[in-house]
């Protein structure tokens, strides 16, 4: 079963090749069947597939899902830009759910809504593109204003700004799972992130567009408080992945900082990990 999962895996590359959705279910059935047999699970990070996600998200989005399954099948996500490329992409074009889709940039959002509006896997859905800048003070009202409360499975949130603060306030729904971006320029030992601001923008806060969000030791705090463990990042070091404890089981045990962090394979290559660090030590910070 893992060898055919692996080559099934590595074929889901290419966004627009035929049977593709057959062979995403497939490949979410094995998993399930692993886990049903007992036998041992691939490591988050070897999931991974990317067919609208920036990176592998949507593989190891899927790859969760086949674990602890779906009732609603409907997703929130915050931060999309034009929306081509984000991680609820693949659950609304090739997975039939629905959902909301929020983008705070005017011109992007008009696009994202031209997008989904007319692509024929999703014009006959309800998938609403929505124009706002979401703020700790707006996003609770944003979902009861669109009758989603509660009936939300799976949010992610990538704003590069007040991540943590949002997801904080956020009551108004209990996904299966979440995923955030967090910071990794904070490295894996810091429980820390920006200041509260609601307009934050971060390439205004400082030139070198590094400072934002928060650590990931301080996104796993926040989720422990919120009912969620930690079940890993993706490979290039901006996703982290929270599952709900009651329905993670002992097949999705919670993962170390250490085992799970991953830094940053894009910023490595542009500074180091120390001057990263250095820097964002010398600016504002909240612990958490």
């Amino acid at each position: 079963v893992l060898s055919e999962i692996t080559r099934l895996g590595s074929s889901l590359e290419a966004p627009f090749m035929g049977s593709l959705q057959i062979q995403q279910k497939i490949l979410s059935l094995k998993y399930r069947e692993l886990a049903e047999k007992g036998l041992n699970l691939p490591p988050l990070h070897e999931t991974e597939y990317r067919v609208f996600s920036q990176n592998g998200e949507d593989g190891i989005i899927a790859f969760l899902f086949s674990l602890v399954g779906t009732e609603h099948k409907r997703f929130f996500e915050i931060g999309i830009q034009t929306g081509a490329e984000c991680n609820s992409a693949n659950l609304a074009i090739n997975d039939s759910w629905d959902g909301w889709f929020v983008e705070g940039n005017p011109a992007m959002a008009k696009v994202a809504v031209r997008y989904y509006s007319s692509h024929p896997n999703t014009w006959t859905r309800d998938i609403r593109v929505i124009e706002s800048f979401v703020t700790k003070e707006n996003v609770n009202l944003l979902i009861e204003e669109q009758g989603i409360a509660g009936r939300v499975e799976f949010f992610s949130l990538d704003i590069d700004g007040v991540d943590w603060w949002i997801w904080k306030e956020m009551k108004a729904i209990s996904p299966r799972i979440v995923t955030v971006e967090y910071n990794a320029s904070f490295g894996p030992d810091l429980v820390v992130t920006v200041p509260y601001k609601p307009g934050f923008q971060r390439h205004r806060e400082h030139p070198s567009g590094i400072y934002h969000g928060a650590s990931l030791r301080a996104f796993i705090r926040l989720g422990q408080e919120k009912g969620y463990r930690f079940v890993g990042c993706n490979s290039t070091g901006s996703n982290a992945f929270f599952v709900r404890n009651d329905l993670a089981g002992d097949v999705l045990p919670a993962v170390a900082v250490e085992q799970g962090y991953r830094p940053s394979s894009y910023r490595n290559k542009r500074m180091s990990p120390e001057k990263q660090l250095a820097l964002l030590q010398e600016l504002p910070l909240v612990s958490v």
